[in-house]
């Protein structure tokens, strides 16, 4: 055990970044105005002020027409500009984005017309170029169900708060209650914020996520004050708060405003099925733990927990410092 808590440790150390919630998509708009004008907009995410070294590459077709306009915006780095493109338009053309495949991150390319159709792809670090296809009137929403399920299991803030409610709650029936308050508390507040009912700042938010993890973690190792009675409680009252968190990386990707009730449903339930899979996983390892050492399992889960505790800690420090400096 002292070997696994060195191992882990120097891991904390070494590679903090890989803990941080930081796996929001790009987003790329193109825009048709009048006289085969396209206005471009470029969104990247970006933590601390800096972004990845991502290069969009448009089709050769198309030559800019304005100067770009750069801000830092809400976690994001914007680009604008404009383009001129050939009569034919950008049906059949590539777009690339080079630097992609070092990175987590996808990208959503979006093209919109005068005539209302629209275009919608995904960009992956394993596909990073793509042909804009022909116009649809029905949008193409199904990306924001994998973009879902990648937030999720990538998301190690949010999947170590779902951790410890499991090892918090373990009778079946009260799990399922446990589980099912904070999919409803995290849905809620995602659709309120994403839908413009309520605003609240992205820094604090994450401060207080890291903090819930680390007070779960507490009450994991307090036998006494972990009762199964309250868990859903927890789970509701938090749930609200990671649903802001969820609602904070949502706003970054740019919801189509046509259709934002069925984007947030697709991503929402992409959420859903990479967190029952989550679950699942661990509650068979745990199955299989209890019969393979069952004498062992109760160290091993306190190691769990203290290691998430620790962690959890340490993203609290470091998220407020990161909030001081913005500030």
């Amino acid at each position: 055990m002292k070997l696994l808590g060195l191992v882990w440790v120097i891991f904390l150390v070494v590679s903090p970044p890989v803990f941080a919630h930081e796996v929001r998509p790009a987003y790329l708009l193109l825009e048709e105005q009048p006289e085969q004008v396209f206005s471009v907009l470029w969104k990247v995410p970006a933590k601390g002020g800096v972004g990845p070294a991502l290069q969009l590459v448009l089709p050769d077709s198309c030559q800019r027409k304005s100067n770009p306009l750069d801000e830092l915006r809400d976690g994001s780095y914007i680009r604008n500009w404009e383009i001129t493109c050939t009569p034919e338009g950008l049906e059949g053309q590539l777009v690339t984005v080079d630097g992609l495949s070092t990175t987590l991150i996808d990208v959503i390319v979006r093209v919109e017309w005068l005539d209302g159709q629209s275009f919608q792809t995904l960009l992956t670090p394993d596909q990073t170029e793509a042909v804009i296809g022909e116009r649809r009137e029905v949008p193409q929403l199904y990306h924001f169900f994998p973009i879902g399920i990648k937030h999720i299991l990538t998301g190690f803030d949010h999947l170590t708060f779902v951790f410890c409610l499991l090892l918090f709650v373990r009778r079946f029936m009260p799990l399922l209650k446990t589980i099912t308050a904070f999919t409803a508390a995290h849905s809620l507040t995602l659709f309120m914020v994403s839908l413009g009912l309520l605003t609240v700042p992205a820094a604090p938010v994450e401060v207080m996520i890291a903090f819930s993890i680390a007070l779960l973690a507490a009450e994991v190792l307090d036998k006494k004050v972990g009762s199964v009675p309250s868990g859903w409680k927890i789970a509701f009252v938090f749930g609200l708060l990671h649903g802001l968190g969820f609602a904070g990386a949502l706003q970054q990707i740019g919801l189509p405003p046509d259709d934002i009730v069925s984007a947030l449903l697709l991503f929402n339930l992409g959420v859903e099925a990479g967190q029952v899979a989550f679950v699942l996983v661990v509650l068979i390892c745990l199955w299989g733990l209890e019969r393979i050492w069952p004498k062992g399992l109760p160290r091993i889960e306190r190691f769990a927990t203290y290691a998430v505790g620790i962690t959890a800690a340490f993203w609290v420090f470091e998220r407020l410092a990161g909030f001081a400096v913005a500030g």
